[in-house]
């Protein structure tokens, strides 16, 4: 390396392919950060030991003896000259000493710095490697999912009372003008009842609704004041879908239930047949796919399961229609030329 700077010796066209094992492997290939306040050998030009030191200035920026370091210098603080090789008087100065004539763990520090640059760039050729092939590297660590805020936690806080100003319900602007204190009560109120109690005031709200003398526009009564039915929606925050589903409830007489499920969503009957029919499918024909399993949120492991190609409808008509009478009847399944490619996905 003598004879070169230090910055063509690292970088030259030459190195960029070679690999890691073209360089001593013992060598620990220490970075310029590791080489501070580290206890060091200084050699002369012919070799032979002159003193030890401390390694001070590693920044090829610092300054030494009003000369700049640069990448082929380091700043060594002199401890112990040996006597005979090095005038005494150097000892605890500062003096500026080239990379390939500082030793430390018997290598020099221009021979860390290319074990250090080279094992580097070994490292960012194979990860573009893999990149340019399609693969990636395995991660062991699993990502725990955030816990998300449920929706009695985010409607009953201020910001979302708040918000109901900005809601937009009928020319008498119901929401804007009634009271956020009364409306966070009944809200509250609304939320940490029963599911039996809150099913029969969804109910009951529609039982209660009438049209004012002077408009056509039906309204509510609703602790002293006439609100309308989008303003009830938004004060119970209630959907749109669910709003006029216990409408039609309500309409044909059904009494308010409880769906005993403890912090659970109560399933309509719509997806309970869904269920039980897949279920039916799935139960006895289909095949399973333990290499396309995934985890839950809940941390329980499911399984796919594929039907056979070819699987004709009419080797199911009689389970399905079986069960679609269990349940609120949605549409009879008539016979057909229809097969099933995967569940969920039909084609002719």
């Amino acid at each position: 390396m003598q004879g070169s700077s230090l910055s063509e010796a690292v970088f030259t066209e030459d190195d960029t392919d070679a690999g890691i094992e073209d360089i001593d492997v013992d060598c620990s290939g220490l970075r310029r950060e590791e080489w501070l306040h580290s206890p060091v050998m200084l050699v002369n030009v012919s070799g032979q030991n002159v003193a030890k030191g401390i390694c001070c200035n590693v920044n090829p920026m610092d300054c030494v003896e009003d000369k700049c370091l640069g990448i082929d210098n380091v700043g060594v603080l002199i401890m112990e000259p040996l006597e005979g090789m090095m005038d005494m008087g150097w000892m605890f100065s500062l003096r500026i000493w080239p990379l390939d004539r500082v030793f430390q763990q018997r290598y020099t520090l221009a021979h860390h710095l290319l074990v250090s640059t080279r094992r580097l760039r070994v490292q960012n050729t194979l990860l573009e490697r893999r990149k340019k092939e399609g693969k990636r590297a395995y991660v062991t660590s699993r990502t725990t999912p955030q816990i998300r805020p449920t929706k009695k936690s985010q409607i009953l806080n201020n910001n979302s009372i708040h918000q109901l100003s900005a809601s937009v319900c009928c020319d008498r602007e119901c929401t804007r003008y009634f009271p956020r204190e009364e409306a966070l009560a009944l809200r509250t109120e609304f939320y940490t009842c029963s599911p039996r109690m809150r099913h029969a005031k969804q109910l009951e709200v529609h039982g209660q609704l009438h049209v004012l003398p002077v408009s056509s526009t039906k309204v509510v009564t609703l602790s002293g004041r006439n609100v309308c039915e989008k303003a009830w929606r938004h004060i119970f925050a209630v959907s749109k879908t669910t709003f006029y589903r216990n409408r039609s409830e309500f309409k044909n007489g059904m009494r308010p239930r409880d769906h005993g499920n403890l912090n659970k969503k109560r399933n309509r009957t719509s997806t309970q047949q869904a269920t039980a029919t897949l279920s039916t499918l799935l139960e006895d024909k289909a095949d399973m796919m333990p290499h396309k399993a995934r985890t839950l949120p809940n941390g329980t492991q499911v399984v796919e399961m594929v039907l056979p190609r070819g699987t004709k409808w009419k080797k199911f008509l009689g389970t399905i229609n079986e069960v679609r009478n269990w349940y609120s009847p949605i549409t009879r399944i008539d016979s057909g030329d229809q097969t099933f490619n995967r569940v969920g996905f039909v084609y002719n």
